[in-house]
């Protein structure tokens, strides 16, 4: 099973909003049985790899030209948990949203820069 997180409005979106809706899935499956999951995060969604970093999330597999998006193939990151492993990330991934470090009201637009920047070098 998948879930992803689209808004039709992108005036909308927010980064903050995403994460919190991605850990309160990932507890709830967790508690209704699930032994392990798997998060795939695209290689330009920058401030996303930023937070699982600091936050101590470590990648478990890297799928190379895995995805085709906007004219270009890219980099799929896969992050990998079981429920104890978890508990721990989920904290630390809390705690790094709730710092000033990271500024949730302009990255979208980094996010667009960095497609079309890097989709001419691909």
């Amino acid at each position: 099973m998948g879930i992803a997180i689209f808004y039709s409005k992108p005036q909308r979106y927010r980064l903050d909003f995403v994460l919190e809706a991605m850990i309160l899935y990932v507890d709830y499956i967790f508690q209704h049985g699930t032994y392990k999951v798997h998060i795939e995060v695209l290689e330009f969604n920058k401030p996303v790899l930023r937070i699982f970093k600091a936050g101590g999330l470590i990648p478990q597999a890297r799928l190379r030209r895995h995805a085709y998006i906007a004219g270009a193939l890219w980099d799929v990151i896969v992050f990998g948990y079981t429920q104890s492993d978890w508990q721990e990330k989920r904290d630390s991934l809390k705690s790094v949203m709730e710092t000033d470090e990271f500024n949730f009201s302009n990255h979208k637009t980094k996010i667009a820069r960095y497609i079309l920047k890097n989709k001419e070098e691909k």
